[in-house]
């Protein structure tokens, strides 16, 4: 049966990282829209471009953009055989609303929760790994922000369907991290 799951949590609480593991262990399609606008701002596209002077401050991509890189990846015909992973979308409770007004059922929203002070450590230690420059100390206390701030109303709309399970990603190991994901899909 193909199952369709969300991967909620600040940045650096993993959500890649077990979106990665399950779709190689499980051949579940996963769809990252960090790593889509990143591919177009290291080609120079248009979006890459957009996307490289939103980013840079520490803000989300706006809805009318990300919806619709979603949406195409969505209705691609293996993802539509395989189940999906959404890493990083949605952020909003429209962008939550767009995928039922598109018909994309959503089986279990995955909420990776961990401190502060670790995701910090993690994000500065794999932008010195990646050489990725939108990951400072700054912007990524911002994003944690704009996170929390954004996604209240998002996790609670999805509390009232009865899909969130939440696992605690700031302790043990990945392969321990996985476990617990595995326990609740």
């Amino acid at each position: 049966m193909v199952k369709n799951y969300i991967f909620l949590g600040p940045p650096g609480s993993g959500k890649g990282t077990m979106a990665k593991l399950l779709s190689s262990r499980k051949n579940i399609a996963h769809i990252s829209t960090g790593d889509i606008f990143r591919k177009n701002i290291k080609n120079g596209t248009e979006l890459g471009k957009k996307v490289k002077t939103i980013l840079s401050s520490g803000e989300y991509v706006p809805d009318s953009i990300t919806n619709e890189i979603v949406k195409e990846a969505l209705t691609n015909k293996n993802v539509e055989k395989r189940g999906f992973i959404l890493d990083g979308y949605p952020r909003t409770k429209n962008q939550a609303e767009f995928l039922i007004k598109n018909n994309f059922k959503i089986d279990k929203v995955i909420i990776l929760k961990a401190k502060k002070d670790i995701i910090i450590k993690r994000i500065l230690n794999r932008a010195k790994k990646e050489n990725r420059d939108d990951d400072t100390k700054e912007i990524i206390l911002n994003r944690i922000n704009v996170y929390e701030n954004e996604t209240k109303i998002l996790i609670d709309f999805y509390r009232k369907m009865g899909i969130v399970n939440e696992i605690n990603a700031d302790s043990g190991s990945i392969e321990e991290v996985y476990n617990n994901l595995e326990a609740v899909i």
